[in-house]
């Protein structure tokens, strides 16, 4: 809510969600009432910021591991007082700084994992794309050919496992 000052931002999960349909009978909303609860598993951003700092930095995009869904991803734009805080990972109920590699200046817009693999996940910035692996320690730039450009959405295939990456004015790609 921008009425409370107290929760800038906010990440929530359901206690139960079996079952979650559009209003077309597709994969989509909540039907019925089986999201009743919500825990709020909000980050807590160490450090002694006000209000209006806290207001310059913002969950951008969350994505939830394809086969291990206790883990989740949530990713952040700038913010001055905390530069280095672009990505936090959730796993076995904590917060996990996952920034490692990321530029400090850019924001983090989008996050897809890629189905079937062992925790490959993608980020799209305002520099383009990276990606990690579990056994990894830092991001790394993913591909070669693309510009340095501001990636606002990511989707893995995965019948032909190709990456599509739409952008900010530079058109649609993939790998």
């Amino acid at each position: 809510s921008p009425y409370d000052t107290t929760k800038i931002d906010g990440v929530y999960r359901t206690r139960k969600a079996s079952k979650i349909y559009g209003n077309d009978g597709e994969p989509g909303s909540v039907s019925g009432n089986e999201c009743v609860y919500w825990d709020d598993i909000s980050p807590y951003i160490s450090g002694y910021l006000t209000t209006a700092q806290k207001h310059r930095s913002h969950i951008t995009c969350l994505a939830v591991h394809d086969k291990k869904p206790s883990i989740l991803y949530a990713g952040f734009t700038y913010n001055p007082h905390l530069p280095k805080l672009k990505v936090l990972r959730w796993e076995f109920n904590g917060w996990t700084d996952y920034s490692e590699g990321i530029p400090t200046w850019t924001n983090v817009r989008a996050i897809e994992f890629q189905p079937g693999t062992d925790g490959r996940v993608f980020i799209g910035t305002d520099d383009g794309i990276f990606y990690r692996t579990k056994t990894m320690s830092k991001w790394e730039r993913y591909g070669s050919g693309m510009p340095n450009v501001k990636v606002v959405q990511l989707q893995v295939l995965t019948k032909d496992n190709t990456l599509y990456a739409g952008t900010y004015g530079r058109g649609i790609w993939k790998v």
